[in-house]
């Protein structure tokens, strides 16, 4: 999957346990409850892809994912602008 452009991708609980998502586009992608162990996700656009309930990552993993604008908890809000196209319109 090392390319693949998954913009938005419905993968919740999927099993991507070592699968090559190197430079994917995971972008607004839902990976809520999919295993990830050993996935790798070097270089993969995440900004917005809600992985709530993930399995298999490290705190240091979750945090680089974080700074590059994955969602982890349901924070009020964080979802809302995941996927609404104009974060000030609820959808």
């Amino acid at each position: 999957l090392s390319t693949a452009n998954l913009f938005g991708a419905v993968l919740g609980g999927a099993n991507l346990s070592g699968a090559a998502l190197f430079r994917a586009n995971l972008f607004r992608a839902n990976l809520s409850r999919a295993s990830l162990s050993g996935a790798n996700l070097s270089e993969a656009e995440v900004k917005g892809a809600i992985m709530t309930g993930s399995r298999g990552l490290s705190k240091e993993q979750i945090a680089d994912l974080k700074r590059r604008g994955a969602i982890f908890d349901d924070a009020p809000g964080d979802r809302e602008s995941a996927y609404s196209p104009n974060p000030r319109v609820p959808r």
